[in-house]
């Protein structure tokens, strides 16, 4: 009876041993023994601009916005089976603007591995897979208001330390075009309105290469600055100059082309077409182009707005 006894008394502790040692954790996925420790936490910032009306997403940004982000643990492997793969995430508005992933949770990986990770906005479609040491590359649709961004950043967990998170600093891959309407000594200083304006021949569909940010630009199409309601009243030329606060967003370069209705009080829409605007612009600059109306002409002049510092130009439309 006593051998019995000691026999049953050794499998117990066997037992009790074998469950001490797995929490049902993985250790090989990025995942690790201690869930509650090493959960990814991400949160975001953006490059600093100066918010306009209807305009881009600025440093103090207060409403939320959809992200996606990628990482990979020590290289890009091919197909879905990175650590963060397209997740359809949103960033918060509130104060920290912390992160919410659509899936997950996910994990740093238990054996300290530095996490790279690569985001972007707004959420787009993968079009082409990440491929073994590849990067994925993503689609972007863009109509001219659409504030097309990207980061990149790393984060770890290493034992019992604190985890070292990334910090997602969005910076802007587009340039920011804005408008004034104003009217000269020879021009009506009231009573008539800009019904449209839009940027002609413009890239709307944009490849993103996920690791490094790089864009590629296609297609063709003319991008509307006004709003549907102001295509509808009307925004008036002044004397003073009224700013149509509905910034296009769009590609990079040197020289634009700009289709200007105006609605003159009891007359017929006088259609300015195709006019030209030399204009050298950067990704992240913002510019603003004073439309000056006169009996003749209109004379555009360019000045940097306050998003990041950028160049100007002088334009004249006929």
């Amino acid at each position: 009876m006593r051998r019995v006894t000691l026999s049953l008394f050794a499998v117990f502790s066997l037992f009790l041993i074998g469950c001490s040692d797995d929490d049902g954790t993985e250790t090989d996925l990025g995942r690790s023994r201690d869930p509650s420790s090493s959960i990814i936490s991400l949160k975001a910032e953006v490059q600093s601009s100066t918010e306009v009306k209807a305009g881009p997403i600025n440093s103090s940004f207060s409403t939320d916005f959809p992200i996606g982000i990628y990482s990979y643990k020590s290289a890009w492997l091919a197909g879905s089976v990175n650590v963060i793969n397209n997740d359809s995430a949103t960033v918060a508005g509130a104060a920290g603007h912390n992160i919410t992933f659509a899936h997950g949770p996910y994990y740093y990986p238990a054996d300290g591995t530095t996490l790279n990770f690569f985001a972007f906005s707004p959420q787009a479609a993968e079009s082409t897979a990440a491929g073994a040491g590849t990067s994925p590359v993503v689609t972007h649709t863009i109509t001219g208001q659409e504030d097309v961004m990207w980061t990149s950043s790393t984060g770890s967990k290493v034992g019992s330390a604190p985890a070292t998170a990334p910090v997602l600093n969005f910076a802007h891959k587009l340039t920011q075009l804005q408008f004034t309407f104003q009217s000269d000594t020879t021009y009506p200083a009231s009573g008539n309105s800009v019904t449209s304006l839009t940027v002609n021949a413009q890239p709307n569909t944009v490849l993103m290469n996920v690791e490094t940010g790089v864009c590629t630009f296609s297609g063709s199409m003319a991008m509307q600055a006004l709003s549907t309601a102001n295509q509808s009243s009307g925004i008036g030329i002044t004397t003073a100059g009224a700013n149509a606060n509905s910034p296009v967003m769009t590609n990079a370069g040197t020289s634009y082309s700009l289709t200007i209705i105006v609605k003159p009080a009891g007359s017929p829409a006088v259609t300015y077409t195709n006019v030209p605007v030399t204009l050298t612009t950067t990704a992240g600059s913002a510019h603003m182009i004073t439309l000056k109306f006169t009996e003749t002409a209109v004379t555009a002049t360019a000045t940097v707005a306050a998003w990041v510092t950028g160049t100007g130009g002088n334009v004249t439309v006929l």
